[in-house]
């Protein structure tokens, strides 16, 4: 199978453009959503906000989402109010476990506490040697690091 790189012209499926748009560093050092403009879409994967709202999307699909909710604009706010509380949480928190508490105690209905915490031990990873384990526990969820 031939690979093509696509590039900021984006590609046509059935006449209709489809524009990828880089919008910076999330949780890859370049994150690229897809914009179709014809029907106000953007498929926003892992990254909801971070540049994407000038483009007045109808609709934005999550790749981490409820599924009983709707793909609304109104998910780049909520991204944003999320990001607002992780950064400012970390400045009282000395360790991934203390940031992971204080975030779930913000939003104590996530949907997926994993990926909360798997953000939480990037700016505090362990200082234990790699055989030793810790678990948290969240609802039905456990992780162990």
């Amino acid at each position: 199978m031939a690979v093509s790189v696509v590039d900021a012209t984006g590609f046509e499926l059935e006449g209709v453009p489809l524009l990828p748009v880089q919008v910076g560093r999330t949780d890859t050092h370049v994150t690229t959503i897809l914009h179709i403009p014809d029907i106000g879409l953007i498929v926003a994967g892992d990254v909801i906000d971070n540049g994407v709202r000038p483009l007045h999307p109808a609709s934005v699909i999550a790749g981490h989402k409820d599924p009983r909710t709707f793909d609304t604009p109104s998910e780049i706010q909520s991204t944003r109010r999320h990001l607002t509380d992780a950064r400012r949480l970390p400045g009282g928190c000395t360790s991934a476990e203390q940031f992971y508490k204080g975030m779930l105690a913000l939003d104590p209905h996530r949907l997926n506490p994993g990926v909360l915490w798997d953000a939480a031990i990037t700016p505090f990873p362990p200082a234990r040697p790699p055989h030793s384990r810790t678990t948290l526990t969240h609802g039905d969820s456990s992780f162990i690091w």
